[in-house]
């Protein structure tokens, strides 16, 4: 097993700041062979300070990948219920340190986060808020579940689906890492599968594209190296910017071959 690997990243046609984080990182391990970490955090739009939130969840998982996730690869503990525990120990004591950090200071600060560990054929997913991890095969499915009131609105059936991306309210988030006074991460485990494209992205990458165009532009048929897929990533988020896309986008790709 190999990764192919691109992500991209983009301040929007408006904002001052950057307030998206991203990480991806891949190891040949002698246990697991290659693994892989990706992380998406779009930090509070509308709260100060958001890209300090993103930027320190960020490399809170980058860390852990680094440190804790080698000791369990040594140990032969890479299981979803350790990772699961461990996510979870670490999501809510980075709510904890960010939201003491505002308090101490005197400003609110926030982050989403999207997760995705990838080992032998198991993905481990952990979500919160609404950025999103997406598979991309001969259709476009989601893998994570929006932590957002229009989302509960729409399970309780309360709004039509098609009013997800559009609704004055969208962005309203049920919980964020460092704003909330408990967060309850959303794990998830899925199979790895050979020859899908794994999507991680900000909600800015998403508003103004349709799942049928991310599928006829990301198609795994045509994705066929690292430069191609980091051209097609540049070249939605330069379709979005054209759409007035004002958020900031970032996507994270990888396709296992």
């Amino acid at each position: 097993m190999s990764f192919l690997i691109a992500a991209q990243t983009d301040i929007g046609t408006t904002k001052n700041t950057n307030q998206d984080s991203y990480t991806v990182k891949s190891a040949n391990t002698a246990q697991y062979g290659p693994v892989l970490l990706g992380v998406v955090c779009d930090g509070m739009g509308g709260l100060s300070k958001g890209e300090l939130a993103s930027a320190t969840v960020v490399k809170a998982f980058s860390d852990w990948f680094d440190h804790s996730f080698a000791l369990l690869l040594q140990n032969n503990q890479v299981t979803f219920s350790t990772i699961k525990n461990e996510w979870d120990k670490l999501v809510k004591a980075l709510n904890s340190k960010i939201g003491n950090y505002g308090i101490e200071n005197g400003f609110s600060l926030g982050t989403t986060l999207v997760a995705v560990l990838c080992v032998q054929n198991k993905l481990f997913v952990v979500n919160v808020g609404d950025s999103r991890l997406y598979k991309i095969s001969s259709s476009v499915v989601r893998l994570t579940r929006d932590q957002s009131l229009v989302a509960q609105e729409i399970a309780n059936g309360k709004l039509a689906p098609e009013a997800e991306e559009t609704d004055s309210r969208r962005n309203v988030l049920l919980q964020c890492v460092g704003a909330s006074n408990v967060v309850v991460p959303e794990f998830q485990e899925y199979t790895a599968e050979p020859g899908v494209i794994y999507l991680l992205c900000s909600d800015g990458f998403r508003h103004k594209i349709k799942e049928e165009e991310l599928l006829g532009l990301l198609s795994p048929r045509i994705i066929s190296d690292e430069s191609f897929l980091s051209a097609t990533l540049e070249d939605i988020i330069s379709l979005l910017k054209q759409r007035d896309e004002t958020d900031n986008i970032t996507a994270v790709a990888f396709k296992i071959c």
